[in-house]
């Protein structure tokens, strides 16, 4: 509903009337006005407008703050007319006392956390909900900010604490080896050898306690018989021997192989019985002068183009009249007879041929030697036959026995 008075040239005088009146009514009696100048109502505001200026407002502002701290203040300068609001960091002067039960949803964030001191929370225990993992938060607890100590954390099941009696219960002892749970104290049982019997039965303890192999470029400082070493710089296998007194060589690991390689004079040995043996080959090499010479009766290696060189070196020339390996077809000058595999001396044989000689009517014939001729020879010889010295056939034929002779030496 609009109050302007507005009159139509068609209104009743009447209308008119009421129209003037409300008018009146809104304007005012002049004579209430409290300026001096109440003639008329432009005259009355002509006369307070110099008075309501800028400044006068701005004077007129006043603020009104209230509480404590200093997060939050409201300034107003009355010379400019504006207000501002600052909010500044949370400081512990601005938190007063927090029960932590006041704290229900959410979880902190890390960078909305300041350092709180600790006599700021009196009372309740915080949600672990409500509290962000330690991982994430940047620096290191002081141990006065911590406010408690392990004392007051109960132990976990995965992650327990160190104490004396759960490091000793987590121990145990074994073959010969006492330990106390109560003491920590370990220590043998081993007897201490005070004869010769009670040494072997040492012995004999210590073997079932002593690791077989050991793995290092030194040789181990406890060791038995038996024990085995590898040298892991220079790629050996090595064994401690019966007596205990040495390390005896096994053989080489290539460097990054796969292949044991046997050392050098490795014996070939034949078990004839316990603790009885004998050699009966060696993995080695030998000088030419000795596997030429065929005086060595151990087998070695030896090539196959050793052995092809060293026969046509036996072959390469021709073997003299009464060289030792030559055979000879002769007889004995004594008056013994030969028999198989017989040895004389060269001095007593004679070199002879065969002849065949037919007698009588030609019905009675017989092979025998030659003309009785020849030097006797040097050297030993043995008999590759056996023969009778003299046969007599048919009452009057006489035959002279010889065979066949190798000259041996």
């Amino acid at each position: 509903m609009t109050r302007k008075i507005s009159v139509n040239l068609t209104d009743t005088i009447e209308t008119w009337r009421q129209a003037t009146n409300s008018m009146s009514t809104y304007v005012g009696e002049p004579d209430q006005l409290l300026t001096t100048n109440k003639s008329d109502i432009v005259s009355a505001i002509n006369e307070i407008a110099p008075q309501v200026t800028t400044s006068t407002i701005r004077s007129l502002q006043t603020l009104a703050s209230g509480g404590t701290g200093s997060h939050t203040t409201l300034v107003y300068d009355s010379n400019s007319g504006a207000w501002q609001f600052n909010c500044n960091v949370i400081s512990q002067s601005d938190l007063g006392p927090l029960s932590t039960a006041a704290i229900t949803s959410g979880v902190f964030p890390v960078a909305r956390i300041p350092n709180i001191s600790a006599n700021k929370t009196t009372s309740g225990v915080f949600d672990k909900a409500r509290i962000p993992h330690i991982q994430n938060l940047d620096g290191q607890l002081a141990d006065s900010q911590v406010g408690f100590v392990s004392d007051d954390v109960p132990q976990g099941t995965s992650h327990i604490y160190y104490t004396d009696s759960l490091a000793r219960s987590a121990l145990s002892g074994g073959p010969y080896i006492a330990y106390s749970q109560l003491t920590g104290v370990i220590q043998t049982t081993v007897p201490i050898a005070t004869d010769i019997s009670q040494l072997q039965d040492a012995q004999q303890i210590m073997s079932l306690t002593l690791p077989k192999i050991y793995v290092d470029s030194v040789p181990p400082l406890v060791f038995q018989a038996g024990t085995f070493w590898y040298d892991d710089i220079r790629n050996d296998i090595q064994i401690r021997n019966d007596a205990s007194s040495a390390w005896a060589k096994i053989g080489h690991i290539d460097s990054g192989g796969s292949n044991l390689n046997i050392f050098d004079s490795t014996n070939i040995t034949k078990i004839l019985a316990q603790d009885s043996a004998v050699h009966i080959a060696r993995l080695t090499t030998q000088d030419s002068s000795i596997w030429s010479a065929g005086t060595n009766t151990l087998d070695t290696l030896v090539s196959p183009y050793k052995i092809s060189q060293a026969i046509a070196a036996q072959t390469s020339g021709v073997l003299t009249t009464d060289a030792t390996g030559t055979y000879m077809f002769g007889y004995s000058t004594g008056s013994s007879d030969i028999a198989y595999g017989a040895t004389i001396a060269g001095s007593s044989l004679v070199p002879a041929s065969a002849a065949y000689s037919v007698e009588g009517d030609g019905n009675n014939a017989a092979f025998v030697a030659g003309t009785l001729t020849g030097a006797g020879l040097a050297g030993t010889w043995r008999a590759q036959g056996q023969y009778d010295q003299e046969i007599v056939v048919a009452g009057h034929h006489t035959l002279k026995g010889a065979t066949l002779w190798l000259k041996i030496a």
